[in-house]
């Protein structure tokens, strides 16, 4: 009997295995196996919510060599009915900590504007227009590395949002092997 239950539970095993849709991958993921480092939602004292992480947005400029992979994008988002004063006051990518920086094109986007607008300068501070409407405002950094070829990065920042001030000092990003198996349901 027990000889039949073992045989019986290495066949559904086996039958569940080669059913199912396996995917095994290398993923950039923070310490906390994350891909977010901030993520506040709106709360009492705020009337904004930040997610702060690896940014998922397409390519916006192209590099002379590796241009068909994506790059490394960080994305810092706020979200609000009234978008608060914004002040980036400093980004920073290495690839080691406390080294030489990573070159990357800094740029926002909102609702009220369909293309990126380049950001030539830290500090930067969100335009006197917009502040007050409600929006969606999108500081992105595009690395000139390629996001599939980096092992692991360090991000440092410091952004206020309303009379909120958060400075992180470097978040390491290396890359976690992922199992992902879901099983076929017919």
């Amino acid at each position: 009997m027990k000889h039949l239950l073992f045989k019986s539970i290495i066949i559904i095993f086996v039958i569940f295995i080669f059913s199912s849709c396996c995917a095994v991958y290398l993923q950039l993921e923070n310490k906390d196996r994350f891909n977010v480092d901030v993520n506040k939602l709106r709360d009492t004292n705020r009337n904004y919510s930040l997610n702060f992480g690896l940014g998922d947005s397409e390519d916006l400029y192209h590099y002379s060599s590796d241009s068909l992979n994506t790059r490394f994008k960080y994305e810092l988002k706020i979200v609000s009915p009234k978008l608060p004063f914004i002040k980036l006051n400093s980004l920073i990518f290495t690839n080691k900590k406390d080294r030489d920086t990573i070159p990357f094109i800094l740029y926002f986007r909102s609702d009220y504007n369909s293309k990126a607008i380049l950001i030539d300068s830290l500090p930067f501070c969100n335009s006197d227009s917009l502040q007050g409407k409600p929006s969606i405002f999108r500081i992105i950094a595009e690395s000139s590395e390629s996001y599939h070829r980096t092992k692991k990065i360090y991000i440092s920042f410091d952004i206020e949002v309303g009379k909120e001030r958060i400075a992180r000092k470097n978040i390491e990003y290396k890359r976690y092997l992922e199992f992902d198996c879901q099983p076929k349901v017919w």
